[in-house]
């Protein structure tokens, strides 16, 4: 248990607490789902990045 005192798990677990009692709008909830169900398995860095880019190209 020692070795999972230090842990990256560990770190990312108690980030992840302060955003435990948060309540996400449904607008919010919504376009999450329907952007995980467009972009299918991407990571979410790529999939940030491919919106980012249309919105940018929409600006222009």
């Amino acid at each position: 248990m020692s070795d999972f005192a230090g842990s990256y798990p560990l770190g990312n677990a108690k980030d992840l607490l302060r955003y435990g009692f948060y309540r996400c709008p449904l607008g919010v909830k919504i376009r999450l789902l329907a952007a995980l169900d467009e972009m299918g398995s991407l990571t979410v860095a790529e999939s940030v990045f491919i919106d980012f880019s249309r919105r940018v190209a929409r600006q222009r």
